[in-house]
């Protein structure tokens, strides 16, 4: 065995990404080589959260939400398909690792009796909404080692307070 590296061994370990190759030399002086690449994983996450204002954009206070559905579907950069699913932690937090390079869109399954805030209301991704009305981001678009932690999602109660007359939330009055 010899390795780009310089090495002789069968195996290597710890190695960072790049690409390698190996010749290998038979008893009788036969030889194949071959190469093989490796990329740093990447990731996709952030936060669903309960938006009580309704506005788009995480404020302090408003506090995550756990157990929530979400899914990741794409296609990585050599075709092969992707479909992974997770639940959100109790603070809301999600993270999808060990993603290769390649095109990806979150989609997060609503909750009973919730909607989905405006999309890109802020001004910062880190603490806008990034599904739209169904729950759905466009194309996200990974290279090797990035990590996007900025898909959120904000969710609030689709119906607050019907039942005594009064103000239900921001405008609204019954």
């Amino acid at each position: 065995f010899v390795w780009s590296t310089g090495a002789t061994t069968s195996t290597l370990v710890g190695l960072g990404p790049g690409t390698y190759t190996v010749t290998v030399t038979s008893a009788n002086g036969c030889t194949g080589t071959d190469s093989v690449t490796l990329n740093e994983p990447s990731c996709i996450g952030d936060r669903v959260w309960m938006d009580m204002n309704r506005n788009g954009c995480q404020d302090p206070g408003e506090f995550g939400q756990a157990n929530v559905t979400v899914t990741l579907t794409g296609t990585t950069s050599t075709g092969d398909p992707v479909n992974l699913t997770t639940t959100t932690a109790n603070n809301g937090h999600y993270q999808f690792d060990n993603l290769q390079p390649g095109t990806y869109q979150v989609h997060v399954t609503l909750p009973t009796d919730m909607a989905f805030s405006p999309i890109n209301a802020c001004s910062d991704d880190f603490t806008d909404s990034d599904v739209n009305a169904a729950g759905s981001t466009g194309n996200i678009n990974l290279v090797a080692g990035n990590c996007n932690v900025t898909v959120d999602a904000g969710v609030y109660e689709a119906c607050l307070n019907i039942i005594d007359p009064g103000t239900i939330c921001c405008d609204q009055t019954l």
